[in-house]
This record gives structure tokens, C-alpha cells and sequence, in this order.
């Protein structure tokens, strides 16, 4: 996805550095303190990307290890403790390409891809179903709250919903003046 990321949630911040490697970290948005967090992706997996859907809640997408799972694969792993502990979900998206943007809102998870659109999970991590973009590639996906969402995608249409992304509207980006 990119060389790093920050994520704030309530008055916490999470950073993601994966090249350091894999390091993640939380504090507050004050920056008072900054801790390390337990590494949530095993071995040669490498975190992509990471999202909050509370100050406790958190998903963050990891590299699979050709080694053991198929290439281009990826691992999705859930915390409800701030990072301090993490599983892996029952199941995983197929993604054969990279990662483009992560949002999640009340255990529901989306997961935007160069080429196949948006993976969505509605149940923690239990299932994944393929939402197909009309347009280009999804670069932003992101929630107010668990009903309210936008996304950004890479052809510069903006898409809203107000039900959890069961449906999208697309919306004309004014052009700048």
C-alpha cells in the first residue's frame, strides 16, 4: 500500500512502519507517548495496511508467506485491545494484487484492490465477498460511522453510501478552479 501510515481514532494514534520491520506503534494524538505493540504478522509476512474502527478496535492486513500460503496471498488480523493482542481471521480475501486502501466499521471490512475492487467482509473476518468497482481502482475507503462511508477511487470518482456499503453513490468531483 505505501512505506507507512497513520491511523487516529479517538484521541489514540497508531503508526505503521513496515519497513522497521513491521513495527507498529500507538500514543496519543497529543503525542505524549508512543509504545511499541506486540507484532501482529508472523515472520516474513509484512504489515500493508492498518485501520481503526475504534480507538480499540483495530484490522490490519499482512503479507502472506508464499512459503506456506499461496502467492500474493494475504492474512487479516483483528485486535480488540488496542493492538496488544491479535488473531487471524477465519478466513481471508484472495487478492492477487496489491493493496489499495482498508476501512472497517462495526466488524464490517473493506478492503480495496488494484484490479478486483473492494473485498467485504460483514462478519469479522468469517466470509469475503468481491464488491466490483465501476471505475478505477478504490485509493480511499473510509467511515464516519458504521452506516456512513466514502470512497475515493483512482479514475477520481467520489462514491457515498449511508448503508454500510450495500449500495454506492457516485459523486462528480468538482474540478478545481
Amino acid at each position: 500500500m505505501q512505506d507507512g501510515q497513520i491511523v487516529l481514532s479517538g484521541s489514540r494514534v497508531y503508526v505503521l512502519i513496515p519497513s522497521n520491520p513491521g513495527q507498529l506503534l500507538a500514543g496519543t494524538s497529543a503525542g505524549v507517548s508512543t509504545e511499541p505493540l506486540p507484532a501482529a504478522c508472523d515472520g516474513q509476512d509484512l504489515p500493508l495496511a492498518l485501520a481503526a474502527s475504534t480507538p480499540e478496535h483495530l484490522v490490519l492486513v499482512c503479507s502472506g508467506n508464499d512459503e506456506v500460503e499461496p502467492p500474493g496471498s494475504v492474512l487479516v488480523m483483528l485486535s480488540g485491545d488496542g493492538g496488544r493482542c491479535w488473531r487471524e481471521t477465519p478466513a481471508t480475501p484472495p487478492i492477487a494484487h496489491g493493496i489499495t486502501s482498508l476501512a472497517t466499521a462495526s466488524g464490517d471490512t473493506f478492503v480495496g484492490t488494484d484490479d478486483a475492487g473492494v473485498w467485504v467482509s460483514r462478519n469479522n473476518g468469517g466470509s469475503w465477498s468481491q464488491d466490483l468497482w465501476p471505475s478505477g481502482s478504490p485509493i480511499y475507503i473510509g467511515f464516519e460511522d458504521a452506516s456512513h462511508g466514502l470512497v475515493l477511487d483512482s479514475a477520481g470518482e467520489l462514491y457515498s453510501t449511508s448503508d454500510a456499503g450495500d449500495t454506492w453513490t457516485s459523486s462528480q468531483i468538482p474540478a478545481a478552479s
